[in-house]
């Protein structure tokens, strides 16, 4: 398959996946509320069930988004800097680091980006991420493992990497998300300590939304976040391979620092960790794909 056909197929993904987030959310709102009314009885104040839960919906849901925009966007703005200082990252210029700051401004010039900014961590795990919401304002951060441990064209697959994920925007869109789920987490716990205060069933209508947003936080909305990131990661696999045109050198940097990618500051940060080029261990739900799939679709490009 063409690499243009890869980045096709996974835009069209991403598009996709991304938009069962407020989907589902919407639809398990209007579920809950139905089926609160649904118990009250069949009419209340000359009302139906579909009456009183379409007239309570219209104003739960865009609420709940409302709350849930401003916390994103607070994230949107702080999430990357704040990211980049957990890992004591030092900046570097073409001056201090000629070789690497090079091969940085040779690959933003073929994606088409401006030069971000580059740090260098000090770790001996071979890794590096993105941050940052746009192009302009752009964070690239590698560890001296990776500088080390890679040939100049392994290096140049990694960075075109992640400029891929710059180019497409993914870090702002999961910074987006991951604070989403944070943000009706916190209304869900904060909704299941309320009590009603009226009559009837329907006084339970907060602390069953806010089970509703746990359930939602807790357990679907990851899931629907590790297929997004796996989607992103096959993306920026196959935009790295049309910057460099060799996606070659990349499926070799993914097999020559496999289980050596581990950033110390990053353990049990979540967010942080989906962001980086490899993980550093693999789980079941983890937001990366296997290497070996990654590999072998990067090596598919070439047949």
């Amino acid at each position: 398959m063409l690499i243009y056909d890869h980045v096709a197929r996974n835009r069209a993904k991403i598009f996709l996946i991304t938009a069962l987030f407020p989907i589902i959310l919407s639809a398990l709102i209007y579920l809950t509320l139905y089926l609160v009314h649904y118990f009250e009885g069949p009419y209340v104040d000359g009302l139906s069930v579909m009456e009183r839960t379409n007239s309570l919906a219209v104003i739960v849901i865009p609420v709940v988004f409302a709350v849930a925009m401003v916390w994103m966007l607070f994230s949107y703005l702080n999430e990357g800097r704040m990211i980049v200082n957990m890992t004591g990252a030092k900046k570097i210029t073409k001056d201090s680091h000629f070789a690497i700051y090079s091969i940085v401004e040779d690959v933003a010039m073929m994606a088409g980006l401006p030069v971000p900014e580059v740090y260098l961590i000090p770790e001996a795990g071979c890794n590096a991420f993105a941050a940052g919401v746009k192009p302009e304002s752009a964070i690239l951060a590698m560890t001296e493992g990776i500088v080390k441990k890679l040939t100049k064209p392994q290096l140049e697959g990694v960075i075109a990497h992640e400029m891929a994920h710059i180019k497409n925007r993914d870090v702002a869109l999961m910074i987006m998300i991951v604070s989403g789920i944070g943000v009706l987490t916190l209304i869900g716990n904060i909704l299941i300590r309320v009590r009603g205060r009226g009559k009837g069933k329907g006084a339970a209508l907060f602390p069953i939304l806010g089970l509703v947003f746990l359930l939602y936080g807790l357990f679907l909305a990851p899931i629907i976040r590790m297929m997004l990131s796996r989607r992103q990661e096959y993306q920026a696999d196959a935009t790295a391979a049309l910057i460099t045109r060799d996606p070659e050198a990349l499926a070799q940097a993914l097999e020559a620092i496999s289980g050596r990618s581990e950033i110390r500051a990053f353990k049990g940060q979540s967010l942080a960790s989906s962001m980086c080029f490899l993980p550093a261990v693999m789980h079941l739900f983890d937001t990366h794909p296997p290497i070996e799939k990654r590999i072998a679709a990067l090596r598919g490009m070439l047949r």
